[in-house]
């Protein structure tokens, strides 16, 4: 499933703009559990209020590409309430326009906003039997 992001340009420091494309993501349901994976998190409030009224066990959520990117990712959070939450894409993938980022805020803010949420952080090659 596609949607338009909010965004239609970014730029970074000195860089130059760049157009930003839709947001994908991805569901998968796999032995009754549903999976939703967000490749970036430009997503309409519309979708998430489409997606809110569905069950969804674990949710990957992208913590890279913007300055107030846990904020974000912890509304994904509040709003879809999956049962676990696995952030990724937080490396720094490409320097100058990528940074790492610090996880901790957006952990801290699972954990007091929604208890009920499991966080998962994977490591690199990690597998998860769910």
């Amino acid at each position: 499933m596609t949607v338009n992001p909010y965004h239609k340009r970014r730029k970074y420091g000195n860089h130059k703009e760049y157009p930003v494309g839709q947001v994908l993501s991805w569901q998968f349901e796999i032995d009754g559990q549903v999976l939703q994976h967000f490749g970036s998190a430009g997503s309409r409030p519309e979708e998430l209020e489409r997606l809110s009224h569905q069950k969804i066990d674990i949710l990957f959520v992208p913590l890279q590409g913007h300055t107030r990117i846990g904020d974000i990712a912890l509304r994904y959070v509040q709003a879809l309430k999956p049962r676990m939450v696995i952030p990724h894409h937080q490396d720094d993938f490409f320097p100058s326009i990528s940074t790492y980022v610090d996880i901790r805020p957006f952990i801290q803010g699972v954990k007091r906003t929604c208890p009920d949420t499991a966080i998962r952080i994977m490591q690199i090659n990690e597998t998860i039997t769910v």
